[in-house]
């Protein structure tokens, strides 16, 4: 997504393109390779970011025709990571603080989890997920968007084993998901805590987002 002079994103961004920003926090973060998901005729974007790394992160493209839904478009992309965790960003999210990708992964490494969330406040409960936890900050349950006037913790990134991995492919596989609505990546997530997957986080206190996509 390119922004214009007038363009709200622009003092965040510093003029990039959004998904090079991601790209540049990601690098900045120590990830040295990430799988970008597209749509048949969005060659657009392999025009731009071309098949070399982009500054330290080698990318790889993976192929999604007529994604229905965020989960089917994640499971793309895991089937190319093997026995490796998996950090997932969402390149229309600019989040703060920048190191919070670098947190996240330290986190996961002592947490002994299948997977950890990167958490930040909000009280924007009608745009995002909010996330109830216990004392220790395992995550007993995801409400997706709950309503207007909902403040908590949402959030923003996610890294998982390759055991999570597979159950997200056999969830996407096998039709798992919600027959009534779109699925959301919260239905994969409470799925697996009904399953006995642990499923901790990360709260960056100071930390904030903003989805491209839903401005105000």
């Amino acid at each position: 997504m390119q922004r214009g002079p007038d363009d709200p994103f622009k003092a965040a961004t510093g003029g990039r393109v959004i998904i090079e920003e991601a790209l540049r926090i990601l690098d900045s973060n120590g990830i040295a390779a990430a799988v970008i998901v597209t749509a048949p005729g969005k060659e657009d974007i392999v025009s731009r970011l071309g098949s070399g790394p982009f500054g330290g992160v080698h990318l790889t493209y993976a192929s999604r025709p007529s994604s229905p839904s965020v989960p089917h478009t994640v499971q793309a992309a895991v089937a190319t990571a093997g026995s490796r965790n998996v950090l997932l960003w969402f390149p229309d999210i600019l989040v703060e603080p920048e190191s919070l990708a670098r947190g996240l992964l330290e986190a996961h490494g002592k947490t002994g989890a299948d997977v950890t969330l990167a958490l930040v406040p909000s009280q924007r409960g009608d745009n995002v997920d909010i996330i109830s936890l216990d004392e220790g900050g395992e995550v007993g349950a995801i409400s997706a968007k709950p309503g207007p006037g909902i403040r908590g913790w949402t959030w923003v990134a996610a890294v998982w084993t390759a055991r999570f991995s597979a159950f997200l492919d056999r969830f996407v596989r096998f039709s798992h998901g919600p027959a009534d609505r779109e699925w959301q990546m919260a239905d994969v997530l409470n799925a697996g805590l009904g399953v006995d997957f642990i499923v901790r986080s990360v709260k960056f206190i100071d930390g904030n987002a903003l989805d491209v996509g839903t401005p105000d």
